[in-house]
């Protein structure tokens, strides 16, 4: 079996009709760019698969359930990861390709990022008097050192009255936003965080400014108080993508900072949208990294729950 893929090849080369032909899935009607059928991984009368030509992508209007060629073999149950489903896809239907230097990973990512005309521009300000101590960070078991470590604390007054203020910076070092997340329950009416309208936070790695640069390991989550809590455990090189999506932007900050020799560790939440994004970053970080994705243990649904030792474990045996 080849050992490289590349990810855009494959899905440029190889159609979701040619996995579904492959697979032998029968009795499919053609519907202008879509094909309509019985969905082949469970039983039902109704019909409620479909697969966008086009697109490249399948979906099950019952379940739910859907992504693109390599996500299908996956739910087949022939592959448990992107790059695996890749591997055996490019062997089904002959794709080979050559892989590039490392040089041309490092300089060369894929895609084009976001223009620049979408950068954030630094703040002129700084919040002042917000209380590092509050109930709120002492519930999420926050330590001192933590707080005044990532310059967080309650706010008072403003718009971002009632929240806890978390800073944001770009790669450089500079302060670009404040993202405020409510302190506590949730109101009716109020969004469990705010950010700034015209911030992109696709365009930003959270905490990617204190990463190490000699080091070629990182820990990749999905949210500011994972962060939090990793950096308290010990885990000094961690960032959060601000959600449970990848864009462009951030995977190329990923590919340039750590180089071809850089690894990346997946730490995302225990439900359906951390594994959405956990199967995108296998997809698009593999070609230029060593990505893996790492478990949270049993009863641990986020990565912000994990105990000192708990992560200490789950790193040590990664």
């Amino acid at each position: 079996m080849t050992q490289w893929v590349s990810f855009d090849e494959l899905k440029a080369r190889v159609s979701i009709e040619d996995v579904l032909d492959h697979y032998k899935v029968a009795d499919l009607r053609r519907r202008r760019d879509e094909l309509i059928g019985i969905y082949p991984f469970h039983d039902e009368t109704k019909g409620s698969f479909s697969a966008n030509v086009v697109k490249n992508i399948w979906q099950c209007f019952g379940c739910k359930r859907g992504g693109n060629i390599f996500d299908f073999v996956i739910e087949k149950g022939d592959a448990d990861n992107v790059r695996a489903a890749a591997l055996l896809v490019a062997d089904w239907f002959a794709v080979r390709s050559e892989k590039p230097s490392a040089s041309e990973r490092r300089s060369k990512p894929p895609k084009q990022s976001a223009p620049r005309a979408t950068e954030n521009k630094p703040l002129t300000f700084e919040l002042q008097g917000l209380e590092a101590g509050h109930d709120y960070l002492k519930e999420r078991d926050l330590e001192p050192e933590t707080i005044a470590h990532f310059g967080i604390g309650y706010c008072n007054c403003g718009i971002m009255k009632d929240r806890i203020a978390i800073p944001i910076h770009n790669e450089q070092g500079e302060l670009v936003a404040y993202a405020g997340r409510w302190a506590g329950e949730v109101p009716e009416g109020q969004d469990r965080y705010l950010l700034p309208a015209d911030f992109h936070k696709s365009m930003e790695l959270f905490n990617i400014h204190r990463v190490e640069l000699a080091r070629k390991d990182i820990i990749l989550v999905e949210g500011f108080f994972s962060v939090f809590k990793l950096w308290q455990h010990g885990m000094t090189n961690v960032v959060a993508l601000m959600g449970s999506s990848l864009s462009d932007h951030q995977r190329d900050l990923l590919a340039v900072r750590l180089g071809s020799e850089g690894k990346a560790f997946l730490l995302f939440d225990d439900d359906e949208a951390g594994d959405a994004c956990k199967r995108q970053c296998l997809e698009e970080l593999t070609e230029y990294l060593f990505v893996k994705s790492l478990r949270l243990p049993a009863g641990v649904s986020q990565p912000d729950e994990l105990t000192g030792e708990q992560t200490q474990q789950l790193f040590t045996s990664s």
